[in-house]
C-alpha cells in the first residue's frame, strides 16, 4: 500500500511540474528556434506578449477544413517581425484597408 501511495505521489508531482512549464514564449526565442519548434510539432500555441498568445502551424494540414493559411508577424528575441503561418477562417478574415 505504501508503494502504491508513493507511486501515485510521484505521478502527481510529475503532472504538476509538466503543467507549470507553460507554453513557449516567442520573446525568449530566436525566429529560427520558433520556426523549428513549429516544424517539429506541426502546431504550437506560443506566448507572443504579456497577455497574448497565438496558434502557429507548419502547414495547412493542421487547419480545419474551412480554413486557409494566413501569416502573422511576431517579435522574437532576434528580430521584430518573424513571419509565421496561422490558420485563417476566410469568412472572418478582412483585409486591412480594403473592402
Amino acid at each position: 500500500m505504501r508503494l502504491l501511495c508513493a507511486l501515485f505521489a510521484m505521478l502527481l508531482m510529475a503532472s504538476i511540474q509538466a503543467q507549470a512549464q507553460g507554453r513557449p514564449d516567442a520573446r525568449t526565442m530566436t525566429c529560427g528556434e520558433v520556426r523549428s519548434l513549429i516544424d517539429q510539432r506541426g502546431a504550437v500555441v506560443i506566448t507572443t506578449g504579456n497577455y497574448t498568445y497565438q496558434r502557429f502551424v507548419a502547414h495547412r494540414g493542421f487547419c480545419n477544413y474551412s480554413e486557409r493559411i494566413g501569416h502573422d508577424w511576431i517579435a522574437t528575441s532576434d528580430i521584430a517581425e518573424c513571419r509565421l503561418r496561422i490558420c485563417v477562417d476566410p469568412l472572418k478574415f478582412k483585409r486591412r484597408g480594403r473592402r
